[in-house]
Parts: structure tokens; sequence; C-alpha cells
């Protein structure tokens, strides 16, 4: 990386640091100020980078503006959880679409399991209790799993540290969902929010260096 990534990186991680304390001590302004800011600066890192691989990294840019509209919208006073879906299943499109430009093959069978076993779990513990939102919620299970899925058959066909940094920080998006659908449908717990936001800025820095 040069020195306006490295920068970048430290800037998005502080930031990121910033809104989950916010989240902890319910300050709202720092949440409405910091959350949006840190994903604009991940998203100025993957522009940055562009260059090094513009095929997959205009789907990835692409991704990362869906998923700054998704902050925006579920940060929202008013209940926007519907759109904010949209806008990360729009995310998770993109992501998919990046991570088969440069590898368009099935993949190993173990890069289907982890993307499986998400979907099984949805199906067992959230759906029943989603309620009118079962349909829209298992239709993202199923992206943000083939998404899993095409970022682990990515590094399993190319290798290497950015395939590698991709593939985890899909799983880490995964878990992050999973952590935010269970605190709406199935149970609070005081270290949700913490977990949720603190793997989600971790993933999205991970998929900006995936190429």
């Amino acid at each position: 990386m040069n020195t306006i990534e490295v920068l970048l990186v430290i800037a998005a991680a502080i930031v990121s640091i910033l809104t989950i304390w916010g989240e902890m001590r319910a300050h709202r302004w720092v949440r409405y100020v910091c959350k949006p800011l840190a994903t604009t600066l991940i998203l100025a890192l993957a522009a940055v980078r562009l260059p090094h691989h513009p095929q997959v990294a205009w789907w990835l840019v692409a991704g990362l503006a869906f998923s700054l509209l998704g902050d925006v919208l579920l940060m929202l006073p008013r209940d926007c959880f519907v759109a904010g879906l949209g806008s990360f299943l729009g995310a998770q499109i993109c992501y998919i679409v990046g991570f088969c430009t440069d590898a368009p093959g099935h993949g190993p069978l173990w890069a289907v399991v982890p993307g499986l076993a998400l979907t099984v779990f949805f199906a067992l513990t959230i759906l029943p209790r989603a309620g009118q939102m079962r349909w829209p919620v298992l239709i993202y299970a199923l992206v943000i799993a083939s998404m899993v899925w095409r970022a682990s058959a990515r590094y399993a066909m190319l290798g290497g540290t950015s395939a590698l940094s991709g593939m985890i920080g899909a799983w880490l998006f995964c878990t992050s969902d999973l952590s935010l659908a269970w605190r709406r449908f199935v149970q609070q717990r005081a270290w949700l929010p913490v977990y949720c936001l603190g793997s989600y800025y971790l993933a999205q820095l991970l998929i900006a260096l995936s190429f």
C-alpha cells in the first residue's frame, strides 16, 4: 500500500472506533457523523486502489456506494429497514459480480460450505421469527450466502493475500448481518451492536483491499 492508502486505512479505523463508541454511549450525533464517514473513507480507499485491478475494483466501489446508502437509511430515526436491506442487497450483488470478474469458475466444493451453513442457520433460527419480513430476509440471506461462496471460490482459484482478504471480509460481513438480524428478530444483547459494527467495518475494509 502507498502512503495515501495507509492514511485512509488508519482514518477509517479511527472513525469506525468512534462510531462504535458513539453507539455504546448512545451519542446520536457521533453516530450520525461517524457512521457514514467511516464507510466513505473505505470507499475512498477502494477508489484510490482502482488502477490496481479496475475490472474488479469498479464493482467493489459500487458495492461500497450501496453500503454507504444503506448505512444512512438504517441510522435514520424512522424505520427504513426494508430500504436499507435493499441497499445492502445491491451491495452484495455488486460484490458477487466483482468476485466473479477475475475468477469466473465455480471453485471447489468446500467454497460452498460456509454460505450453505449460513442459509441453513437463517432458515432454522431467523426466518420463523421474521414475520412479514420473512421473504425479504430469505432473499437477502441467499444473496449474501452467494457472496461468501464467490469470495471463497475466488480465493481457492487465485490464492494470494488479496483474495484471502476478500474471503475473510465476506465471512465477516456475513456474521455482521447475522448479528443484526438476530438483534432485530430474535433477542437483544448488549454486545451485539458492538460486534455488528466492528465486524462490518473490518469486513468492508478487507473487501476494499481484496484486489
